[in-house]
């Protein structure tokens, strides 16, 4: 059981890192390049969706079966860690539930996908 708690806590810093970073890349263009909200937008949800399936591989990779149902339940804290920052920041009373329930479907079936092509390689048990 600890195992799973650490893995899943390693995967969801990975995926904020790698999150921030390609945030970070987006802002940088929408400053240097000039585009626009409307380019910018497709491209934050693709960077989440990136972040989810990366962090559901690493996670999964760990399992010894049902690697998608690993990766799915990394998706689903992923989604939880993102309505925990939007309520922090204060967006989340903001965001209308098409919003929420397109990210909850993105993030868990991306954190699926990475778990479903996580498999081979060194297998421990979970």
């Amino acid at each position: 059981m600890g195992d799973k708690i650490v893995y899943l806590l390693k995967g969801l810093l990975f995926s904020s890192l790698i999150t921030g970073l390609l945030l970070l890349l987006i802002a940088l263009l929408m400053y240097k390049a000039g585009i626009s909200e409307s380019v910018a937008s497709p491209m934050v949800v693709g960077a989440y969706i990136l972040a989810a399936l990366i962090g559901g591989f690493y996670f999964a990779k760990h399992a010894q079966s049902r690697r998608f149902l690993w990766g799915m339940l990394f998706g689903t804290a992923f989604y939880a860690v993102y309505l925990l920052i939007a309520a922090c920041y204060g967006t989340l009373l903001s965001m209308g539930i098409g919003e929420l329930a397109s990210m909850l479907a993105f993030s868990v079936v991306a954190g699926m996908a990475g778990g479903m092509v996580s498999g081979g390689g060194q297998k421990a048990q979970i």
